[in-house]
């Protein structure tokens, strides 16, 4: 049969538990698009690509717990994973990762990114993400604080999307913000 493909928008991805030792927010087998969505709280990896699979990923916030010691981001061999304007708080596996430009990767530097914009190694203190909570809009969401480089970060030239998880306008300051919220001043 066909493989699948897997669309989601304005969506969050949380407290999902697999019972293998891959897996668990999101595995794909097949296509992956997601766009203005969280990927949270999921055990033991946000997202796992496996074998030729792809993923697109524009205006996302993936977050893991810093404690883990599997990546949060898994492409197996023959994969392609497309990141655009991404927040990914944990780690990536390194295989197949592609810039599309703008991402922000904390704390470390493991998806090899190295498109426009893009920023990695970046401390938690930096990127200040709150926690998962309702931030408005009918799902939850990490919020940049005050402060956080996620903010204003994309000249509103490169805005890929014009509102956000929660339905709000990009952009509401002198730029947009990197992941799935455009914090309002």
């Amino acid at each position: 049969g066909e493989d699948a493909v897997l669309t989601l928008t304005d969506s969050t991805v949380s407290g999902n538990e697999a019972t293998r030792e891959f897996g668990g927010g999101i595995l794909v087998v097949g296509e992956l698009a997601i766009t203005n969505s969280t990927v949270s709280g999921n055990l033991p990896n946000a997202i796992y690509l496996s074998f030729g699979s792809s993923a697109t990923l524009v205006n996302v916030t993936v977050r893991a717990d810093p404690e883990l010691a599997v990546p949060t981001l898994v492409a197996e061999e023959s994969t392609v994973v497309t990141m655009t304007q991404t927040i990914l708080s944990g780690r990536c596996s390194n295989n197949g990762i592609i810039s599309g430009g703008h991402n922000i990767e904390s704390p470390s530097d493991t998806c090899g990114l190295g498109g426009e914009g893009d920023t990695d190694g970046v401390g938690a203190s930096l990127l200040n993400l709150g926690p998962l909570q309702q931030n408005g809009g009918p799902t939850q969401t990490h919020e940049p604080r005050p402060g956080s480089v996620a903010i204003d970060a994309i000249d509103v030239t490169d805005c890929e999307v014009g509102a956000d998880q929660r339905g709000v306008a990009r952009p509401q300051g002198t730029g947009c913000d990197v992941g799935a919220v455009e914090v309002v001043p």
